[in-house]
């Protein structure tokens, strides 16, 4: 004789648990990076404002039309010896978009900061090739 398998009065109410749980532990994930989003874009725009520069958002040129004119300056540059702080810059934005696969505007403003800082220039410098650098799109 096979005994029965009692089920447990509380099968459901356990269930219940674990399906809240996962859907507010779900919630709070996708909260908390919303969160993250949101930092990201405030620090983007913090930068842009110390830097004295338009921030674009996210999306506002096709990444892969931007590298390939990046690219194309790069080995204009080559062949003039000419490499230096624009040359690095473009250099920086190019590896973030295709390696790295952050988003073309927040790379144009960190790097902006960056190469600044590298080659030691002043942010009017910045601005100059910030406004070179948009117009090549």
């Amino acid at each position: 004789m096979n005994p029965k398998k009692k089920k447990s009065k509380y099968h459901f109410s356990s269930t219940l648990n674990s399906i809240v749980f996962c859907a507010l532990f779900l919630l709070s994930f996708i909260q908390v990076h919303a969160q993250e989003s949101l930092n990201a874009s405030n620090s983007i725009h913090i930068l842009a404002n110390q830097l004295d520069v338009h921030a674009y958002p996210n999306g506002t040129f096709d990444s892969d039309q931007v590298f390939l004119a990046l690219i194309s300056e790069m080995d204009k540059m080559n062949n003039d010896f000419s490499r230096g702080l624009q040359y690095r810059y473009y250099w920086l934005v190019s590896v973030d978009i295709k390696r790295n696969g952050l988003p073309l505007e927040e790379s144009l403003l960190k790097n902006l900061n960056k190469a600044g800082i590298e080659f030691g220039v002043s942010n009017s410098s910045l601005k100059k090739l910030y406004s070179k650098t948009i117009a090549l799109f």
